[in-house]
Order: structure tokens, then sequence, then C-alpha cells
């Protein structure tokens, strides 16, 4: 049994990459691209055949009239990995993301007896 080859889209005009970052419900997703964080609708004919999960990329076409975006293909961790190899993708750095990072609190601030 063969495994089926499909081809990598790439971006063209109107589109980008994004990273998923929260489901929102009603097939609408809220992703992170380069420029910041936009709403995505996923298309019909992806609805209950693709299954987006926070953390996946997505390549997203920009509409003119709204502010949402469609996703129109989702990317395995195969094709992400090459994708960034190639340079189609950037990597984000720690301080670019600054909701992700981590506060650990001051030995003052925690009370052992409540523990």
């Amino acid at each position: 049994m063969s495994k089926k080859v499909r081809e990598l889209a790439f971006a063209e005009d109107g589109q980008m990459y994004a990273q998923v970052t929260k489901m929102l419900g009603h097939c609408r997703v809220l992703a992170k691209t380069e420029d910041g964080e936009i709403k995505c609708k996923i298309r019909g004919s992806m609805q209950k055949r693709v299954y987006i999960n926070p953390g996946d990329w997505v390549l997203v076409a920009t509409r003119d009239i709204s502010d949402c975006s469609d996703i129109i293909a989702k990317y395995d961790p195969a094709e992400v990995a090459y994708l960034k190899r190639i340079g189609e993708i950037r990597e984000r750095r720690v301080d670019d993301d600054v909701d992700d990072a981590v506060v650990f609190a001051d030995d003052d601030d925690v009370n052992v007896d409540d523990l």
C-alpha cells in the first residue's frame, strides 16, 4: 500500500502562512501571522475532512472586503520543517511572543503555610 503524495502549496499573492493559536468555534480560528493575529474561517471543503488544532501551521487567503481570512491548506510537521528550511516560514523569536513567557514568583510571594 503506497502513501499518497500531495503537492506542497506555497504562499502566493494575497496568501500568507499562519500558526493557529485558538479555536473560536463555528469553523473559526485565531491565527498568528507575521503581521499579527487574524480571524480565519475553515473553508467548507476542509470541514470534517481536515482537523485543525492550536499550534498547526496553515496557509491563509486574505479577503479584500472583510477582516476575516480563509484557511485553504494545512501543513503537517514534515512540510513545516521543509518550509522553515527553505526560508518560506520564519522562525519566531521568543521576544516576539510575550504572552508565552514564563513568569516566576518571588520567594516572598509564596506562603508555605497555604500549601
